[in-house]
């Protein structure tokens, strides 16, 4: 009997990261953004940022699906991994770590380190709404 209460307590206390499960993403959701005026033609449009509870993303304009990857959230800093997609930036350039902000229907992005323009201008150019 003492065993098995125990094994209860160590359940329940224990905590999920030390487990090996990874947290929901504090910015999961649907964003969406438009630009006009940058300075490569190419950024213009509207964008969608998916970034999904376990942390992947995609980033989306006209339908397509132009990069894939990672978005890592610890405490206010997220983060993102380029790993696939025709517009994705590689390596020295595939990693930048923003600042986050998250208000009722709006996401802010603060860069602190980014070195892949597209994904600059995208995700920090203006805040992105919630869809």
């Amino acid at each position: 009997m003492r065993s098995a209460c125990a094994l209860l307590v160590a359940v329940l206390v224990v905590p999920a990261a030390a487990l090996g499960l990874s947290a929901k993403s504090p910015i999961a959701g649907v964003y969406t953004t438009t630009l006009k005026g940058q300075a490569e033609p190419a950024l213009d449009g509207r964008w969608t940022i998916s970034i999904a509870p376990s942390g992947r993303y995609g980033i989306y304009t006209g339908g397509l699906k132009l990069v894939t990857g990672s978005a890592k959230t610890v405490g206010k800093r997220v983060t993102f991994a380029d790993q696939g997609g025709r517009a994705a930036c590689h390596g020295s350039r595939a990693v930048g770590i923003y600042r986050w902000r998250l208000v009722p229907g709006l996401l802010t992005l603060t860069p602190l380190s980014e070195r892949c323009a597209g994904r600059l201008v995208v995700l920090s150019s203006r805040p992105l709404a919630r869809k």
